[in-house]
């Protein structure tokens, strides 16, 4: 049975009140609340195996409540599953000697994240944003985000480096 190097057994988490997953091993978890690097390597491994043919009860993908983050997502792998052991175990090793998956996934989840921060905040705030981004105030009357303008606001707003 093959035993992984890069992942952690499961353990109870706060605020979870559903099934123990004893047997299981964490491919991977993501806040709610959590950076695109985060948001695009949980999505790349949670889609990987999802396509690796496991058997009901292999791979699971719980969600639970946090005091601190709100939801927690979660994707784990049963010890008895050696294909999802390998592959999960391999992208955690990549993740630790890289930091990323998938650097286009990165960039997408940024931007998705910048265009709904657009939406939510009041006008002060996007001509705060325009301001930053060296655009015209008067694009801040939008309510949509001004596709336009999305480098330079992508590059003013990101946490993602934008080569430019």
């Amino acid at each position: 049975m093959y035993k992984p190097t890069h992942l952690q057994k499961w353990i109870e988490q706060i605020n979870y009140s559903g099934e123990l997953f004893l047997d299981y091993y964490v491919a991977s978890w993501r806040f709610f609340r959590c950076s695109p690097v985060e948001r695009s390597n949980h999505d790349f491994i949670k889609e990987h195996l999802q396509d690796s043919g496991f058997a009901p009860g292999q791979v699971v993908f719980p969600t639970w409540t946090d005091e601190v983050m709100g939801f927690r997502y979660g994707v784990l792998v049963r010890q008895d599953f050696e294909k999802g052991l390998r592959m999960a175990d391999m992208y955690a090793r990549r993740i630790a000697a890289k930091g990323s998956l998938d650097p286009e996934g990165e960039l997408r989840a940024d931007q998705k994240s910048i265009r709904h921060s657009w939406q939510v905040c009041g006008l002060q705030a996007r001509i705060e944003l325009c301001k930053d981004a060296g655009i015209s105030i008067f694009a801040a009357r939008r309510e949509n985000f001004p596709i336009q303008h999305a480098p330079k606001l992508y590059a003013a707003m990101s946490e993602v480096h934008y080569g430019g």
